[in-house]
């Protein structure tokens, strides 16, 4: 069952900015919303592997989609679009919706016909996953406590998502297998033992990018001498 969660975890798009102007650092596209207006500007990329938005934008309608929730039961009552025309050659564009939604903006994309071309989060967003209301729950409370007690960290924007199977944790992120993942994986392992959500359960994992094991979390030490007493 963790393994089924862990991987549609991983399946989702994870692409997290810090504030109101955000950065697809993929497709080097930067955006901004002041107001009830949305700035998008194409940005020189380092890597030009994958290459950027230009050849999809340039010489076509593209619409901007902007959202105060990441629950969207009601797309079109929560969300606000507007469609321009994007002449070729043209690095910046701004696009002007009907709502000032500025203040509470979680995401937003740009969009050719359907296809997604560039998104940003304005806020984290941890998905949760769980096998049960129980493993939910657990989720959850991690999710809170982690948003708590690391979230002006910028490495927080790497996790993608809480899996939780039978009380067993699984934490995806799009950490790499270097030093400053692995250290970061590690403090992942005492955070999930400070939240006390799963009471002693061993087995917690911190997965990496491509779904890469960082760490298996030790068992607390209370449950480390329960185990002995008993045997």
């Amino acid at each position: 069952m963790i393994a089924v969660l862990v991987t549609a975890a991983l399946a989702i798009p994870a692409l997290a900015v810090p504030s109101p102007a955000g950065l697809d650092r993929s497709h080097g596209v930067r955006f901004s919303l002041t107001g009830s207006v949305l700035t998008v500007r194409l940005v020189p990329q380092r890597n030009r592997t994958p290459p950027d938005a230009r050849k999809q934008l340039w010489g076509k309608r593209i619409g901007a989609i902007c959202s105060p929730t990441f629950q969207l039961r009601h797309p079109r009552r929560s969300v606000v679009r507007a469609v321009r025309f994007w002449p070729r050659g043209q690095l910046e564009l701004s696009y002007s919706f009907r709502r000032d939604i500025s203040d509470r903006v979680k995401w937003c994309l740009l969009e050719d016909g359907g296809r997604d071309v560039a998104a940003v989060d304005f806020q984290v967003f941890i998905r949760v996953y769980g096998g049960s209301a129980g493993d939910r729950r657990i989720g959850q409370e991690l999710r809170r406590y982690l948003l708590r007690n690391a979230g002006s960290q910028p490495w927080l924007r790497r996790v993608r998502a809480i899996v939780v199977d039978r009380s067993v944790i699984a934490v995806a992120t799009e950490l790499r297998r270097d030093r400053r993942g692995k250290r970061i994986a590690r403090r992942l392992c005492r955070l999930i033992q400070g939240a006390d959500v799963a009471d002693f359960t061993s087995g917690h994992t911190i997965l990496g990018h491509e779904d890469v094991v960082l760490r298996i979390c030790r068992s607390r030490p209370q449950a480390r001498r329960a185990s002995t007493s008993k045997g």
